[in-house]
C-alpha cells in the first residue's frame, strides 16, 4: 500500500514529443493512498488551463467503484478583454462501467446531468443539458447588452466521440432582433457536425 500525506510540486512543464508545451502547472498538491483502490483525499491543481480542487476516487477490483467531486475555475478568452473565468462543480458517483455525473456552472447556468458509459473500454455518453439563460459574452462585468441570448435550452446527447448525437429546443436572441424558438437535430464525429 501506498500512503501519500502530502505531495508538493511547483512549476511543472507538460511538453509533446516535438518538446512544445502543453501545459504549465504553476502548483499541484495532492493526498490519498493506494491500495485496492485509488483514493485522493485531497486534490488541488493550478494550471495555465484552469484550477480545479477536491476528492477522487475509483476501485482497483470487483466493479470498479467510483466517485469523486470537483470544483474548477477554467479561463475563457473573448478577444481582448481579460479571461473569464467559468467556474465549475462536477459530482460523479457509480462504476467505471455506468458513472452517474452532475455538471453545474453559474453564469452561465448551465447544468449536465447523465451518464458516462464504458469508461474502461470504449466510452459513451448519454445527458441531458439545460440551461434557463445563456448570454454572450459572458459576465456581469463586459461592457453593453450581451450579443446573443439563449433561453430554456434543453438538450439531449448520446453516443461517443466516433459518433454522437444532439437533440433539444430553446430560444435564442441575437442583438436588435426578436426572440426565436429553435429546434436542433445533429450527428456528428470527431470529423465534424452535421446539423
Amino acid at each position: 500500500a501506498i500512503n501519500l500525506e502530502n505531495a508538493e510540486v511547483r512549476e511543472l512543464q507538460v511538453l509533446d514529443d516535438a518538446g512544445q508545451r502543453l501545459v504549465v502547472v504553476r502548483n499541484a498538491s495532492l493526498a490519498g493512498f493506494w491500495h485496492d483502490e485509488i483514493e485522493l483525499t485531497r486534490l488541488q491543481v493550478a494550471s495555465d488551463l484552469g484550477d480545479i480542487a477536491g476528492t477522487a476516487g475509483v476501485a482497483l477490483t470487483g466493479t470498479h467503484e467510483a466517485a469523486a467531486s470537483l470544483t474548477a475555475s477554467v479561463p475563457l478568452s473573448m478577444g481582448e478583454e481579460p479571461p473569464y473565468r467559468l467556474q465549475l462543480h462536477a459530482e460523479a458517483e457509480g462504476r467505471l462501467a455506468e458513472l452517474r455525473i452532475d455538471l453545474s456552472s453559474r453564469q452561465p447556468d448551465v447544468r449536465v446531468i447523465g451518464r458516462l458509459l464504458d469508461l474502461a473500454g470504449s466510452p459513451s455518453w448519454d445527458a441531458r443539458v439545460r440551461s434557463p439563460l445563456f448570454r454572450w459574452p459572458l459576465g456581469e462585468q463586459r461592457s453593453g447588452p450581451p450579443q446573443v441570448s439563449v433561453q430554456n435550452v434543453d438538450l439531449q446527447t448520446s453516443g461517443k466521440l466516433s459518433g454522437y448525437s444532439i437533440e433539444g429546443r430553446g430560444d435564442v436572441s441575437v442583438a436588435g432582433t426578436e426572440e426565436l424558438a429553435f429546434r436542433l437535430v445533429a450527428n456528428g464525429t470527431l470529423d465534424g457536425l452535421e446539423v
